[in-house]
């Protein structure tokens, strides 16, 4: 259910993201697509931390729908940016370093979970 409506907004969201990117300036549109997702992201973890599953949904249908907005924002500065034979390769680097980070986050994170345990075992002296 969590992936499920994370992906929800996917079917309408670019098509708004554009939109608003047309309307406003991009850059704006880019800065609180980036704002919400944090907000998004918080309010995904409350509902962990607080045991609230509707919560959690919320926070994923957010973090859902800017990060697609976010990515199409991407796109049309990468569009503005770069011209013909450069747009491809600007649109390719882009995804292989978006693709790089996800596998890398896991690893990342889990190590500092563990260095997070370690010390705070140590702290109380839990072993």
């Amino acid at each position: 259910m969590l992936f499920s409506i994370y992906n929800m907004p996917s079917i309408i969201c670019p098509t708004i993201a554009g939109i608003l990117c047309d309307k406003y300036n991009t850059t704006i549109c880019m800065v609180i697509f980036v704002i919400i997702l944090n907000i998004a992201q918080t309010i995904f973890s409350f509902g962990f931390q607080y045991n609230s599953y509707k919560l959690a949904l919320f926070g994923r249908f957010l973090l859902g729908f800017c990060g697609d907005a976010l990515v199409t924002s991407i796109c049309v500065i990468l569009g503005t940016y770069f011209m013909n034979k450069e747009q491809t390769f600007s649109y390719s680097l882009c995804t292989t370093i978006s693709t790089f980070v996800a596998v890398l986050s896991y690893p990342i994170t889990l190590t500092i979970c563990h260095v997070i345990i370690i010390c705070m075992q140590h702290k109380y002296h839990i072993y």
